[in-house]
């Protein structure tokens, strides 16, 4: 008697699994889950200008998350020359937050948490004092910086014509945290004083932060 009620039992168990697993389905695909990628126009006039790629999705409907990296090199920049060596990487992680729902027509409008650390390394050239100060001499060497940066960012997504494509417009606010380390050295003293360079030493400054991204949707991959 029990094993019919088993049997009967596990039937409709299983076939109410299935039709959940249909419904999940179904709303995965109303949902248009994707992934998007991106590039960061601003990052190659940035004084430091990298080669910037970032990859979006999402967690959830309105939480998505975006990684972002870039090459940093004086040889896409007019303001370095190729003797100042300069070279390093930038990583961007965001949590972003969209106002409504990412499957309505005003999806464009996000809020975001953003961490960023820079790593760069450049030779550098300044006056330092000799002999305890009796003369002075420019002297060239390694500057490295590290940088951590905490922001709040307000963005903007507006779709293009075709919808695949879109705009990524943002700005924000936010903490930096800088080290900077000079390799000199042992007999030298103090350098003459700059009020356009810092020396080394470490720095807690405020972030202003602005720029536009241009990305391509991709339809979500199935493995």
């Amino acid at each position: 008697m029990m094993k019919p009620i088993f049997v009967a039992g596990n039937l409709i168990f299983n076939l109410f699994f299935l039709n959940l697993i249909a419904q999940d389905s179904l709303t995965i695909k109303e949902n248009n889950h994707f992934f998007i990628v991106k590039t960061n126009l601003n990052s190659l006039v940035d004084y430091t200008p990298a080669l910037q790629f970032s990859f979006q999705y999402h967690i959830f409907d309105r939480l998505h998350l975006q990684h972002e990296a870039g090459f940093i090199t004086h040889y896409l920049s007019p303001f370095w020359y190729s003797d100042s060596k300069l070279i390093g990487y930038r990583i961007k992680n965001q949590v972003k937050y969209y106002i409504y729902p990412y499957t309505s027509d005003l999806n464009f409008v996000y809020v975001a948490l953003e961490a960023m650390f820079k790593k760069i390394s450049y030779e550098d050239e300044r006056y330092f004092g000799r002999y305890d100060n009796a003369y002075f001499e420019s002297i060239r060497f390694e500057k490295r910086k590290n940088l951590l940066a905490f922001s709040l960012m307000l963005g903007f997504e507006p779709v293009l014509e075709n919808k695949n494509w879109l705009l990524d417009i943002y700005g924000g606010l936010g903490f930096r945290h800088l080290v900077i380390t000079e390799v000199l050295p042992p007999d030298l003293t103090e350098s003459r004083w700059s009020m356009f360079r810092r020396s080394q030493g470490n720095y807690n400054l405020p972030g202003l932060y602005f720029g536009i991204r241009v990305g391509y949707k991709f339809s979500q991959l199935n493995f």
